[in-house]
């Protein structure tokens, strides 16, 4: 029973109104009609729900306003004062009741890569939806890093979900902030958020088969994440079921899903390589999903800038590849990318010498689409230049995606020498023995002048040799 003003001192009348009152960690009700009857307390009892009457802390709490509580009386029976309450399961709890949802990520357990100025990632799920920044003491998360920053909620099981909300700051600065940020359920890519300026959720829905998981994650990759709210909403009559989840191979767009896609926040594991890496500037900036090709923002690419330097990524499984999207470096030096090729598989080149794009956001297409082209890699290679990609997507058409793999391209006669260890006797000038088995007839290996003279290529096992093909120089 709550007691609020009786008179209407400081027009504090009614001020309870809108606040939440918590037993435990869950909410019992949202306090309302404390203006009617103000001679009289008023009662609560979680609208009936016993589950949601056990506990040691009763709790109320509103954001932006005074709390005047005259009195408050917390009433239980005589005959149960001695009795052992039921155990409360607030891991499991149904959450915040909203009208024919549940918001079963209300109070839940949260985590966020980095913390700015105490905005803890708990105040996402804190019921109050309030846009503004005030630091410390208001509603909104704020990480600190700016490079892969993410916040976590756990819901404590999976759920069949039917749509999440999202609020992010709304002020001039900090709405930009959840531009672009890449929504996960469990590790499945579920949508991409968009500027917070207006007022109100961003409310966010996808392919049914992704809507169930357990931790919903959001991410941003050179960029702050600020989250005033997010609500995952879970239908009443759905609460209890336990759904069907699903290990989805990338992000879809269209007809297609791009089976390149591997973010460092979701996934352990890497799926690519490159020969060398500059200053930091690793593989797996190729193919975490952020297409800005600008190094400051941290999602790009770079090897070093002599012999033969590749990028390499890793498929989950052998798949017809329908087009191949490349996007370069755009602060710089977009001439680069000019004479690269593309590989599928082992040795099936889909695209060589590439030319420079007219502008530097502009994407490189590899149309495969009236080829059957079939692979479990995909490899850019570029010689002598810096290889910095922005972003590297393998777009697969949907119907193709859980079709029977295939068996990848097998040429009649291959070039088992391509890219095996190589060594010689001596090196004149960095013309390596590797030059001579980079499938680059213009690179050419060079000994120093001495009495005996030799170059060696490792085939790794036995073959039954067809014939041996030796490229010498052209010029004089």
């Amino acid at each position: 029973v709550i007691y609020g003003l009786s008179d209407n001192w400081n027009n504090d009348v009614g001020i309870l109104n809108g606040a939440y009152l918590m037993i435990g960690d869950q909410l019992c009700e949202v306090i309302e009609g404390m203006k009617e009857d103000r001679d009289q307390g008023h009662t609560f009892n979680c609208k009936g729900d016993e589950s949601k009457r056990v506990g040691k802390v009763v709790r109320i709490e509103k954001w932006w306003s005074r709390i005047v509580i005259c009195e408050v009386e917390v009433m239980v029976r005589k005959d149960q004062l001695e009795a052992e309450p039921p155990t409360s399961d607030t891991t499991l709890s149904n959450g915040q009741e909203m009208g024919e949802f549940y918001n079963v990520a209300f109070k839940k357990s949260t985590s966020q890569s980095s913390t700015r100025v105490s905005a803890d990632a708990s105040k996402a799920v804190d019921g109050w939806a309030i846009q503004v920044w005030a630091g410390a003491g208001g509603s909104c998360t704020l990480t600190n890093d700016r490079f892969y920053d993410n916040w976590k909620v756990d819901l404590g099981r999976d759920f069949k979900i039917d749509h999440i909300r999202v609020w992010g700051q709304n002020s001039k600065s900090g709405s930009a902030y959840m531009a672009g940020a890449m929504l996960w359920i469990d590790g499945n890519l579920c949508s991409r958020l968009s500027d917070m300026t207006t007022n109100g959720p961003e409310e966010v829905r996808c392919a049914e088969e992704l809507m169930a998981g357990r931790v919903i994650t959001i991410s941003q990759t050179s960029q702050f994440v600020s989250l005033c709210e997010v609500q995952v909403m879970v239908k009443k009559t759905e609460i209890d079921v336990v759904p069907e989840t699903v290990v989805w191979p990338g992000e879809t767009v269209g007809d297609f899903t791009n089976v390149a896609l591997n973010n460092r926040v979701v996934h352990e594991e890497g799926t690519a390589t490159q020969s060398t890496t500059f200053q930091g500037y690793d593989a797996r900036r190729g193919n975490d999903g952020d297409q800005r090709g600008a190094m400051n923002l941290k999602s790009v690419t770079h090897t070093q800038c002599w012999g033969l330097q590749f990028w390499k990524v890793e498929l989950e499984r052998v798949y017809k590849i329908d087009h191949i999207t490349l996007y370069g470096r755009t602060d710089c030096c977009k001439e680069r990318i000019q004479g690269a090729r593309v590989i599928v598989g082992k040795s099936q080149i889909v695209a060589k010498d590439i030319p420079a794009p007219t502008e530097a956001a502009d994407p490189i297409e590899v149309d495969l689409s009236g080829e059957e082209v079939y692979g479990k890699s995909v490899r850019v290679e570029l010689l002598d230049e810096c290889l910095s990609l922005a972003e590297v997507e393998v777009w697969v058409a949907n119907s193709d995606l859980f079709e029977e793999e295939q068996p990848t391209f097998t040429p009649q006669i291959e070039n088992v020498a391509y890219l095996r260890p190589a060594t010689q006797s001596s090196t004149f000038q960095s013309k390596y023995a590797a030059d001579a088995v980079d499938g680059y007839p213009s690179t050419c290996s060079h000994t120093l002048h001495e009495p005996v003279n030799w170059w060696e290529v490792d085939l790794g096992e036995e073959f039954y040799i067809q014939h041996i093909t030796v490229v010498g120089r052209s010029d004089n």
